[in-house]
């Protein structure tokens, strides 16, 4: 049941991103939601299960953007890696360390996505992408802990975390 909201969450956020975020944010730039989800999904849950809230997120972003199959998750499975390698430490020390890790998050899915679209030949200007995902990573900064308290929520509902190491 936990993992079917968290499911419906996940869905729910990318929807959200692609249709209802960009009307209302006045800015050209807006945060990753899903990007958050993942990061902390797997930085609680594990590579493995940052993995596979990586394809359902990818796989959704893709149908709503239109996008070839396969690159919002390709780009999320780093997110799930670097989530995952940090485990449960990500907010339990001090802010350096999650702040860093959302930005090489987002950093990393910003060049995978680029370096996908420019192989397809569709790429955009690499200095407009580092610009974009520079921008997004200090909002991705701000937006995570409130990210973190809603899976955290969902966990006193019942999600269990991976074992600590």
């Amino acid at each position: 049941m936990k993992r079917l909201l968290f499911a419906l969450l996940l869905v729910g956020t990318a929807t959200v991103q692609v249709t209802l975020l960009p009307r209302l944010n006045p800015l050209e730039v807006g945060p990753d939601l899903v990007l958050g989800l993942v990061l902390v999904s797997s930085s609680l849950g594990g590579v493995a299960v940052g993995m596979i809230w990586a394809a359902l997120a990818g796989f959704t972003l893709d149908l709503l953007t239109l996008e070839p199959l396969g690159s919002h998750g390709l780009a999320l499975l780093l997110v799930a890696i670097i989530g995952g390698l940090a485990r449960r430490r990500l907010f339990r020390s001090d802010l350096v360390i999650p702040m860093g890790l959302v930005v090489l998050a987002t950093l990393a899915s910003h060049l995978v996505a680029v370096s996908l679209q420019s192989a397809l030949g569709k790429g955009p200007p690499f200095e407009a992408v580092l610009r974009v995902a520079a921008l997004t990573a200090l909002l991705n900064v701000a937006v995570v802990p409130l990210v973190y308290g809603a899976i955290v929520a969902l966990e006193r509902l019942g999600m269990r975390r991976a074992p600590s190491r």
